[in-house]
């Protein structure tokens, strides 16, 4: 009856190492996503010698995706309107409605 036992916490030991190697996997693609890929894409369109940098911006009471744009927009975009488009692109916006406490990520170039 032991020997039953055994190979029954055996096998769900497996699975939830298989779990969990599919866990992190999956959290790996989503940061390469997340932080590789715009990187690359936003580096071939910069004609300035800046660097493109992410920042996580902590949304505090009265901030708007228009007051937030105009701390950190840049001029590698054309308009402050095309850069709060990329910020809610990159942050799977769909509405303009931001939430204190929430965080969201800030797209900009710092010129070396």
């Amino acid at each position: 009856m032991s020997t039953a036992r055994t190979l029954k916490n055996n096998n769900s030991h497996i699975t939830f190492g298989k779990l969990a190697a599919i866990v992190l996997f999956m959290v790996a693609l989503f940061l390469i996503v997340l932080f590789v890929l715009p990187e690359r894409s936003a580096a071939a369109g910069n004609t300035t010698g800046g660097t493109y940098t992410i920042t996580s911006v902590q949304i505090k009471e009265g901030d708007s995706l228009w007051s937030l744009a105009e701390q950190y927009y840049t001029e590698e975009y054309s308009s402050v309107s095309e850069y709060i488009t990329e910020i809610k692109r990159m942050n799977g916006l769909t509405s303009d409605v931001l939430f204190a406490g929430n965080y969201i990520l800030l797209p900009h170039f710092i010129t070396e």
